[in-house]
């Protein structure tokens, strides 16, 4: 697509696109449509992959065409990747992963997309868009089974990304999420006292009406989802009919494939219990949530499949079908353990042991209520175990992982995935340590503990946890003087073997040890913490009060908390070495931008393809405009509206070619005046050549323009002052060939007479008037090149040739004063490259100058001599020697400088002037003594290429 006009269309209607999304359905779906049309009919751009990548929406989950809807965003995607019309590529990677991944691919597909969007839009500026981005990155985490430990983090991330970019729907989105994984996560690990109560937020989002239906529609599927887990199916399909109200909001969502799931579920559950009446109305939403979900497992079977399989088989329960409800329930743990889907395996398994023990087939409920509970404790679902526990028939605890064979001091599954959270869930290492020491001595029965840590190959004490009446208080970075069993903890450094002592008076091999000596230590426990093999600390826990306290059984447990343990305190020190680096080149990046605001220019740097330009603090002082504005589009605004086209076709031009170039321009200050700057822009290269940033400076010549036009109309104004001496002497030379014009004119008629008829005499004085009128013209000519404003104008230039039109035009002035002119014209001179008109200016001026100082001298030798000549390092030489006074060794340098003269009536500037030119032309101009009097005015000037 080329045409300017539908390139235009095409942009307005993909910025229609998220307030259609928010507002209408329809007007949404007419969008994408006229967009693909418009494409289809009249060639791709950059639009055209947006369109493509959202057509499922009115293609699929409007008309049921799946695959369509799939080729389309395939085609948008290739587009993006293959074609580079990536100018919307964080919305197309958006849009794929959102609206085409989860009803036709396996949902875990979308994640590294997703993740890829939010960097293009984080990269881009566009915060809005990222943190939108971000919610459907925490939906399809927590719908593809990822550990609710890791979305939890991603939704805190999310949140804090909203709130950054002042993003207020994208908040509440994260704030419904941040509640949900609050309440399966059983609120272990996380820090949620900064949330809403549910309750408050509820009210926060019917308040606010139609701007936050969205968010409301997914509050209303997380309450469904959140109250099926706990148990309260009255309450659950409460929420599914309120979110019926609003669930054609978030339709092309996977938070939709939700809604149908956990809905069906839920009037399961409650349609066990119900009376008759309410029975019809639970099966008939069960059947039209099953219908919606069938149609999904047919576009996606690794996403629905398994889903569809667990509703059929709640059907099946409902109308007595047990023995294919049991085969359903098993397809469907069997579909979402291959598939991943970890939680809705845990689902099979529990409403399968339900089934069982409703049957009184305990031994079988038993078992599948251990892999439901085994399934949830790898989702990460603390709060479904604690359910799972309080639902228990027999009221007896759930199986113990291992004990530590002290009466009331078990550690269970629950306990365990507790203290293993609760380590994980920290990534700052103060705060992790802390909780460690915590952790560990309350569940073990220790009165002490340490941590070693080895951070210079030396293990050194970097923790210490003391229970009092108090509690458990813990110091971090201890010093030196902490006491503890040497001959210990380097044993366990050595071998990386446990060590238990259950006396440690009585032990052989450490009883001599000074701490137990001094101390009188019993219980003693000494652990490695091991990642792969690398010993990354100790862990060391004592009681002095009772012996025996640790047991091969608590080892065990803490054995599985030591190696999750080892992993955080890596992860932490590699996040704390990442934050020290990243503060580090925070402060390197604001040093670079202090001296980069500094420069006492204005400059900029922008992406590799010319976009989001940054420009430094002297530039926006000096424009007025902000860097927001600057960065959308706005420092184009910057420059006269007359100089706007042409620089960004220069701009456009040094991008596309990837070459450093410059152009002048008039750029606008804030209060209006406008002044010529020479804009330079340059590309920075890596060592492959590909260009990393475009760099580039504005400097202002206005003041260097005017002095240019200034010295411009001084020279002009030499020229013709030179040109008002020479009057006479112009007069008698074009009088001359005027002269002889006349005469040749006569004799032609005389010998045209019928008396004196002579053709070739005739002929002959014809020829001598043709010539004589060349000679008169080529004199005006001169005067006028000499006299008019005309451009610098840099060609090849015959220097004997422009020496002799100025000699032409001095003739009579140097016969009226008597003088002999010499010239030495070197045949091998050649062209110097230059201006015509501004060179005879310097060599008419230079001979004037001789002219009167010959005729001020009372020497009686009148002469002047013109040289040109080839000299060395590819330079012509020109000179003008005269007779006369000459100059004195004083004034030499003076001579040339700006309102010195030597003349009574001079101004002081036409050797000032001269000197300008020549070196303007990249050459040198000179006086030296004439022997045996006057002066020799000399300039070189660059010799044109032969």
């Amino acid at each position: 697509m080329t045409h300017p006009d539908w390139l235009a269309a095409m942009d307005v209607l993909a910025y229609m696109i998220l307030p259609a999304l928010l507002t209408d359905n329809n007007l949404e779906d007419l969008i994408y449509t006229e967009m693909v049309n418009l494409s289809l009919k009249h060639g791709n751009c950059d639009a055209s992959c947006y369109a493509y990548a959202s057509f499922m929406v009115p293609l699929g989950l409007r008309f049921g065409d799946y695959g369509a809807g799939r080729a389309f965003g395939e085609l948008g995607l290739a587009l993006v990747d293959e074609h580079g019309l990536d100018r919307f590529k964080a919305r197309v990677y958006t849009c794929y992963s959102c609206y085409v991944v989860p009803w036709v691919r396996h949902l875990p597909e979308s994640i590294s997309l997703t993740r890829r969007a939010i960097e293009v839009g984080l990269a881009a500026g566009d915060l809005v868009y990222a943190a939108a981005t971000a919610k459907s990155l925490v939906s399809n985490l927590l719908v593809s089974g990822e550990h609710l430990r890791v979305v939890e983090g991603e939704a805190t991330q999310f949140l804090a990304l909203a709130n950054k970019a002042g993003f207020g729907l994208a908040a509440d989105s994260a704030i419904g999420q941040l509640l949900l994984l609050g309440e399966l996560r059983g609120a272990v690990g996380t820090e949620n006292n900064a949330l809403p109560a549910r309750s408050s937020f509820l009210q926060h989002l019917q308040g606010a009406g139609a701007p936050l239906v969205l968010p409301l529609a997914w509050y209303w599927i997380q309450e469904i989802q959140a109250r099926f887990l706990e148990g309260d199916f009255n309450a659950a399909v409460e929420a599914e009919y309120e979110a019926c109200k609003v669930v054609g909001a978030t339709r092309s969502f996977i938070d939709l494939g939700e809604y149908h799931f956990y809905g069906a579920l839920a009037h399961a559950a409650a349609c066990t219990d119900a009376p008759e009446e309410e029975r019809l109305l639970h099966l008939r939403s069960i059947h039209a949530h099953q219908k919606q979900i069938g149609v999904w497992a047919e576009s996606c079977p690794e996403n629905f499949s398994n889903r569809l399989s667990l509703v059929s088989a709640e059907i099946a329960r409902l109308e007595g079908r047990d023995l294919e409800a049991l085969e359903l329930y098993e397809q469907a743990a069997s579909s979402a353990s291959r598939y991943g889907f970890v939680q809705n395996e845990a689902i099979s398994n529990e409403l399968a042991s339900r089934l069982y023990t409703s049957r009184g087939l305990t031994t079988s409920a038993d078992a599948l209520l251990r892999k439901a509970r085994d399934g949830y404790a790898k989702w990460g679902a603390l709060g479904k175990l604690r359910q799972l526990d309080r639902s228990n028939p027999d009221g007896e605890p759930p199986p113990r992982l291992a004990s530590t064979g002290t009466p009331g001091n078990h550690l269970d599954m629950a306990a365990v995935m507790e203290m293993s959270q609760a380590v994980s869930g920290e990534i700052v290492l103060d705060r992790l340590i802390e909780r460690l020491m915590v952790t560990v001595v309350e569940h073990s029965g220790a009165v002490r503990g340490l941590l070693l840590l080895s951070p210079d190959a030396e293990m050194q004490v970097v923790a210490e946890a003391v229970t009092d009446h108090k509690g458990v208080s813990v110091s971090l970075s201890t010093s030196g003087g902490v006491a503890f069993p040497e001959t210990v903890v380097s044993f366990v450094n050595h071998t990386r073997e446990v060590v238990i002592l259950d006396d440690a008076q009585q032990a052989d091999l450490f009883s001599g040890d000074v701490y137990f000596q001094q101390f009188g230590s019993t219980s003693i426990l000494c652990l490695p913490l091991v990642k792969q093999q690398q010993l990354v600390g100790i862990l060391y826990l004592e009681n002095s009060l009772s012996s025996h306290l640790f047991t091969e059984d608590q080892v065990a447990v803490l054995r599985l908390l030591a190696s999750q343990a080892a992993i955080s305190l890596e992860n932490a020190a590699l996040y704390r070495e990442a934050q020290e680096t990243n503060e580090r080149a925070r402060r390197a990046a604001e040093e670079l931008r202090v001296s980069y605001d500094m420069i006492p220019a204005q400059a900029w740097n922008t992406e590799p393809d010319g976009l989001y330009p940054a420009f430094n603090k002297q530039w926006h002082d000096y424009t007025g405009i902000s860097p927001e504005s600057a960065r959308a589009g706005g420092w184009v605004d910057s420059y006269h509206p007359e100089d706007r086209d042409k620089v960004v076709r220069k701009w456009t031009e040094l991008v596309q070619t990837g070459t450093a170039g410059e152009i002048e321009a008039r750029i606008v200050r804030h209060d209006g005046v406008s002044r010529v700057f020479l804009v330079r822009g340059s590309p920075m290269r890596d060592e492959t050549g590909a260009i990393l940033k475009w760099f580039g400076t504005h400097t202002d010549i206005d003041d260097l323009k005017r002095i240019e036009e200034a010295q411009e109309v001084l020279a002009r104004a030499g020229r013709l002052t030179a040109l008002g001496e020479l009057t006479a002497s112009i007069a008698h030379e074009v009088n001359q060939p005027l002269m002889a014009i006349v005469m040749n004119a006569a004799t032609c008629l005389r010998w045209l007479s019928e008396d004196q008829l002579d053709v070739d005499e005739a002929r002959q004085a014809a020829e001598r008037i043709i010539r004589d009128g060349h000679r008169a013209g080529d004199v005006i000519t001169s005067i006028r090149a000499l006299a008019r404003k005309s451009p610098l104008i840099m060609e090849d230039v015959d220097v004997n040739a422009m020496i002799e039109d100025v000699l032409v035009l001095t003739r009579g002035e140097l016969q009226r004063h008597g003088i002999t002119l010499q010239k030495v014209l070197s045949a091998g001179a050649g062209s110097a490259i230059g201006d015509r008109i501004q060179l005879q200016q310097v060599v008419l001026n230079l001979i004037l100058n001789a002219v009167e100082a010959i005729g001020s001298s009372e020497n009686g030798l009148r002469r002047l001599q013109v040289t040109s000549e080839l000299s060395g390092n590819g330079k012509v030489s020109i000179s003008i020697a005269d007779s006369g006074p000459g100059v004195e060794p004083a004034k030499l340098d003076q001579i040339f400088e700006a309102f010195f003269t030597t003349k009574p009536g001079g101004l002081g500037m036409g050797l000032s002037i001269c000197r300008s030119i020549v070196e303007a032309h990249g050459g040198r101009l000179w006086v030296s003594p004439n022997e045996p009097d006057g002066s020799v005015f000399s300039f070189t000037l660059k010799a044109a290429a032969t």
